[in-house]
């Protein structure tokens, strides 16, 4: 209401509105503390926003290609643990001291993440 709006929202076109998302979610990493991490934090929040608009004219035709429902428990299932990783992930970054810190926490979990112990 008060920042994406005023810049034009999404009535400007695909392109400002893309530009829109991205200063009001640098700008919420800014307003959580002058630090790269929350700008960082920020910008990924963005980018998961633009890649999801993007790719929703292709996320829907594979949906209706393979015949499932939308509302099915396992569609709404895949949903929800895709958005609860890209959310892990991103606060990583805004609970870590530092980038640098932020990747070595990143790259431990997947470089030692074995489900066999």
């Amino acid at each position: 209401d008060y920042l994406y709006i005023p810049l034009g929202g999404n009535r400007k076109g695909k392109l400002r509105q893309y530009i829109n998302i991205l200063v009001v979610f640098f700008l919420s990493g800014l307003w959580h503390g002058a630090n790269w991490t929350y700008m960082f934090w920020g910008v990924l929040n963005a980018v998961y926003q633009l890649i999801a608009g993007l790719l929703q004219p292709l996320r829907y035709l594979l949906v209706k290609i393979l015949g499932m429902k939308r509302d099915s428990f396992s569609h709404r299932l895949y949903r929800r643990v895709g958005a609860f990783l890209l959310f892990t992930c991103s606060s990583v970054f805004f609970r870590a001291g530092s980038l640098k810190e932020a990747m070595g926490i990143l790259q431990g979990i997947v470089s030692t993440w074995n489900p066999w112990i």
